[in-house]
């Protein structure tokens, strides 16, 4: 049986307000009021994580950029350096000509920096770092403190100034404080997943 569109429409609105009325008044009230200081907190948080991220980013790309810059080492790549096998990026970079912006026949660091490159390394290492860190936060309460502190130790014993993570010294370690510590360590680390090499 087939209703009219009106009558369909009508039936809808009944039950839409049957199902309203049986809900308690406490459902209608509107969802809490996030503290204000809170939310500046964690979007301060937020963009420090970010910014850490992009600065882990931009020192694996130096790193990446020393390895190749050999002959002879003056801050520019060259076509006897690197080939563009080793610069392809699937999806971004074909070779040495992506990287060449001014047709000089080199590619110099800053243009080795492009944005779209660390916007792609940065969502690569924010997902490698959540890995990371969701590993070792067993109790999953975002933090890694007391027993799961080891893991930190083994994984950060070469840097010691680094405080296995914990920056602020309370004697755990936020997200934050993680993504900021591996970061700083990722080029000398070796990722358990493939990565792109360019």
């Amino acid at each position: 049986m087939h209703l009219p569109f009106s009558r369909l429409a009508a039936v809808l609105t009944l039950s839409t307000l049957a199902l309203l009325s049986a809900c308690s008044p406490q459902a209608f009230v509107s969802a809490p009021q996030v503290n204000p200081a809170n939310r500046v907190q964690s979007q301060t948080s937020q963009m420090r994580s970010r910014e850490g991220l992009r600065q882990g980013v931009i020192l694996l790309r130096r790193v990446r950029f020393d390895k190749w810059d050999l002959k002879p080492k003056d801050d520019q790549l060259t076509r006897d350096e690197v080939r563009d096998q080793d610069l392809k990026l699937p999806g971004l970079i074909n070779g040495f000509n992506d990287y060449d912006t001014n047709r000089d026949s080199r590619i110099s660091f800053n243009e080795f920096l492009r944005e779209d490159i660390i916007a792609m390394w940065s969502d690569i290492y924010a997902d490698l770092t959540d890995n990371e860190f969701i590993v070792r936060d067993t109790d999953g309460n975002r933090q890694i403190e007391g027993a799961e502190l080891q893991s930190l130790k083994e994984l950060f014993k070469r840097w010691p100034e680094l405080n296995h993570g914990d920056i602020n010294n309370d004697g755990r370690v936020s997200y934050d404080e993680f993504q900021d510590t591996y970061m700083q360590v990722a080029p000398w680390l070796n990722p358990s997943r493939h990565l792109p090499q360019g």
